[in-house]
């Protein structure tokens, strides 16, 4: 295990303790709107499950900067970038389809992840080269060579973003092309059943770097694949994403970039 993600696991699950704490518990005041964004949700819940997420990797690796969604902006060559609670709209309703994302960058590159799903108690963490764990359990992505024996998922984030991505009509090839498609509503969840198999693909766009980066090394540390798709280059910080078992990847890629408008 890498010396980094003791100290990343310890502070995702300070964050999600303080998220089962609150969960179900929100009254109609927690709920605010983020300034300028159209149905995105923050509440005091994802502030200070960032703060305390700051505080145990500040004191634990001071020399590191930290990115996070909500309020911290500290980018530098080795940081760690945040989703304190990825999945905020479930969370507020009472779904439990959230998590803690925390990817250790290094040089724009993920080199440590954790995912941390509170509700369910599971705890996903890879460091490069080194494989993608449950629980400390080895996972693997799922072994289908055809598109038609897997369920594919997906996200919504171009729709809130309002972009025209194809994406209605992608769903409906990709569906009558698989066993079926999901959304979890948390790209961190989708990209974490990517890696454990659950999931044969995902695509998504319009997604912000720490909604994505530890769940793409989870997915290659688990054998898998995560490219950009179209113009999209980096599946971090080019805002589109597709991850798979590999073995599908490109006939999964090829229907998502046809639909493109």
């Amino acid at each position: 295990m890498s010396n980094y993600l003791p100290m990343m696991i310890e502070a995702a699950k300070l964050a999600g303790a303080l998220q089962r704490k609150h969960f179900r518990k929100l009254a109609e005041k927690d709920i605010e709107t983020k300034a300028g964004a159209i149905k995105d949700p923050v509440t005091f819940v994802d502030r200070e499950s960032e703060r305390l997420i700051f505080e145990h990797l500040r004191q634990a690796f001071p020399d590191h900067g930290f990115v996070g969604e909500e309020e911290h902006n500290n980018d530098t060559p080795q940081h760690f970038l945040v989703d304190p609670l990825d999945g905020t709209a479930n969370y507020t309703i009472g779904l439990p389809f959230f998590a803690v994302s925390i990817a250790r960058m290094v040089n724009r590159q993920p080199e440590d992840a954790v995912i941390y799903l509170p509700a369910l108690d599971e705890c996903y963490s890879a460091s490069l080269g080194h494989g993608a764990f449950c629980d400390g359990e080895a996972i693997q992505v799922s072994p289908w060579n055809d598109l038609r024996d897997g369920v594919q998922a997906f996200g919504f984030a171009c729709v809130r973003a309002g972009e025209d991505s194809g994406l209605y009509t992608a769903i409906e090839q990709v569906a009558k092309r698989s066993m079926g498609v999901r959304r979890c509503g948390s790209a961190a969840i989708d990209l974490t059943y990517v890696a454990r198999g659950i999931f044969t693909g995902f695509w998504e766009s319009s997604l912000s770097p720490w909604d994505v980066a530890a769940g793409c090394l989870l997915v290659r540390e688990a054998g898998g694949m995560v490219t950009g798709y179209a113009q999209g280059h980096d599946p971090v910080y080019d805002r589109r994403i597709l991850a798979s078992n590999g073995k599908i990847h490109q006939a999964l890629k090829a229907l998502v970039e046809d639909a493109l408008p």
